[in-house]
């Protein structure tokens, strides 16, 4: 697993530093990757509990994030209630 602070940082729109994600995955592929439930992943990205990036009509996980996430101990029954 790559080392979690590497990142790369860009100015945003407003001037500031905007720190972008290195690995990340569409929706989809993350549920498949994880074997998690699509809906699950979904829910994380809509509650913003995980970061995403917009990327044309993509929506990218924050893989780092999914995994901080996870370590931590969410579970698809304490989301999707």
């Amino acid at each position: 697993m790559p080392n979690t602070t590497d990142r790369r940082i860009y100015p945003g729109a407003d001037g500031r530093p905007v720190v972008t994600p290195t690995r990340v995955a569409r929706i989809s592929d993350t549920a498949t990757a994880y074997n998690l439930p699509e809906r699950f992943v979904r829910r994380l990205a809509d509650e913003r509990r995980v970061a995403t990036v917009k990327l044309g009509k993509y929506r990218l996980i924050d893989l780092d994030d999914l995994d901080r996430l996870l370590r931590e101990g969410a579970t698809p029954a304490e989301v999707t209630k």
